[in-house]
């Protein structure tokens, strides 16, 4: 099989830096751990890393040794330019498209990116028929990104440390999207904590009825990126089934539809919207709503 190797190396030194315990330079480090994840892949003689690219700012200050190290695995560094915030995601994502679609020798992606943002491509790489691996820090990686990898589709990065060891076989929670006949994982207090904290800094920016979709996309995704998006839509669910807020569907000028969320006074006390959310079955289904109020985003 054929694999093609790409690798976000701006993103990898930073989180070796939050998890290297050995007083060692990350790029160093995360030279030697491309050097192991391409012997990984390559355990099978009928499995070859063809394409392996690592894309960085190599002018950056502690990345200027890393591109020779990574030349002598067969590691190509791909230059990009300084000063653009994700330009190196956007390169490595445009590769692979481009490899997916002219390169039908290549069966295999290995992807070593973080950013959430980066699961629209491992889905359509699945979509085209490319199997395709997440390389990541547990602590770092959003967990829609290893949701859309799949089962068995995420290699934990830890493992490639020589120091450290890890279970492949466990993913990051995500709450809320469970293999058929698996049960949810149970909500841990701490994100609903942080939830109560995002919504009382929205109600003051918003007011007692802020735009659920800007909700989502504006205060939980960047917070609380450990969780996919049925994730975060448990722990709102958990806060309504709490009284502690209520969804409910208005309509602009125009007759746009769009939910809102409507803040208790007392967020954190049980009941504090001085009614009961409505039955679910009665509830207007908020798929089929359109975009929200001009200034909000929709979900991905």
């Amino acid at each position: 099989m054929n694999i093609a190797l790409l690798i976000d190396f701006e993103h990898l030194r930073r989180e070796i830096a939050n998890h290297q315990t050995e007083p060692r330079d990350a790029a160093e480090t995360g030279a030697d751990m491309m050097a192991r994840l391409v012997a990984r892949l390559e355990r099978d003689d009928r499995d070859r890393v063809v394409v392996r690219r690592a894309y960085a700012d190599w002018e950056s200050m502690g990345l200027a040794g890393a591109p020779a190290r990574l030349m002598s695995g067969g590691i190509r560094p791909q230059y990009v330019p300084p000063g653009r915030a994700r330009t190196g995601e956007l390169e490595l994502a445009l590769d692979a498209i481009e490899l997916a679609m002219g390169r039908p020798d290549l069966q295999r992606f290995v992807l070593l990116v973080g950013d959430r943002d980066m699961a629209p491509l491992v889905r359509r790489l699945r979509e085209i028929g490319r199997q395709t691996t997440v390389v990541g820090f547990r602590d770092a990686i959003g967990a829609d990104l290893v949701e859309a990898a799949g089962r068995g589709g995420f290699l934990p990065a830890s493992q490639l440390m020589s120091e450290v060891s890890d279970d492949l076989s466990v993913p990051p929670r995500a709450y809320g999207s469970p293999m058929l006949g698996e049960a949810a994982p149970p909500i841990v207090d701490e994100d609903l904590e942080a939830t109560r904290a995002l919504l009382r800094a929205a109600r003051a920016r918003f007011g007692s009825e802020v735009p659920l979709v800007t909700f989502y996309k504006d205060f939980m995704n960047p917070e609380l990126h450990h969780l996919n998006n049925e994730g975060r839509k448990r722990l709102v669910a958990e806060l309504e089934r709490h009284g502690e807020l209520l969804v409910q569907v208005r309509s602009d000028v125009s007759g746009v539809r769009f939910a809102v969320a409507v803040i208790a006074e007392r967020l954190g006390d049980e009941g504090a919207t001085g009614r009961s959310p409505e039955p679910l079955a009665d509830r207007t289904d908020l798929s089929e709503l359109s975009s929200p109020p001009p200034g909000s985003a929709m979900l991905e």
